[in-house]
């Protein structure tokens, strides 16, 4: 699911200036759907902040032109993050076709019934995110190695590079992984910058 929410989002950037301007909000609006289908928590946040980039970099001519999609896409975009973690849209999709489809795990997700951070997957993360922090404070300096979180006490990673390079790498590691992302920035402009603070949030969700 997170891979093809990333995948998505990713593509609603890439292609948004070759959709003739009468459709792009078509495509966003579909891109959206396709994202919130994947009921990936991450690729939700990375779409919103998608739409709220792309109405921050308006290519509006007229300045109050550029005002009304900046805030259109940041309503649309912060709307839906809050309809979503917040259990309206999820109550609103149970009374559609879509609802007959739900079960007790995706009204969870979408905030129905409760926290949309809460569930099994969501405890089964704080869990990595706290083993995480006691493997740290036993080699802070270098880390365990490359590929420890494969071997370790739990049956998977850590569900976030940031921890993973510091769990293997120590605080080296993690500086050299820090020094990546920032040249993935620094070093873009543009739709590519977009891309690269995707890509530098989507990493905390990410194995």
């Amino acid at each position: 699911p997170n891979a093809a929410a990333y995948a998505l989002a990713l593509i609603m950037l890439c292609a948004i200036e070759t959709v003739p301007r009468r459709l792009r909000w078509v495509f966003v609006l579909a891109c959206g759907a396709a994202v919130l289908l994947t009921f990936s928590r991450s690729g939700w946040i990375v779409w919103g902040l998608g739409v709220v980039w792309m109405g921050l970099q308006s290519g509006a001519s007229s300045t109050m032109r550029k005002l009304v999609i900046g805030a259109a896409c940041l309503a649309l975009g912060l709307g839906f993050l809050v309809l979503v973690f917040f259990g309206g849209l999820g109550e609103f999709l149970m009374n559609t076709p879509i609802g007959d489809h739900l079960n007790s795990y995706t009204l969870a997700r979408l905030g129905v019934g409760a926290s949309s951070l809460s569930g099994n997957s969501a405890d089964l993360h704080r869990e990595e995110i706290w083993y995480s922090f006691s493997q740290i404070s036993q080699k802070p300096l270098l880390g365990h190695g490359m590929g420890y979180v494969f071997e370790w006490g739990l049956p998977v990673g850590p569900h976030d590079m940031y921890l993973r390079f510091f769990v293997e790498g120590g605080v080296v590691g993690l500086l050299f992984y820090l020094l990546l992302m920032g040249l993935l920035w620094f070093a873009s402009s543009g739709v590519d910058r977009a891309l690269a603070l995707k890509i530098i949030i989507a990493r905390f969700f990410s194995h």
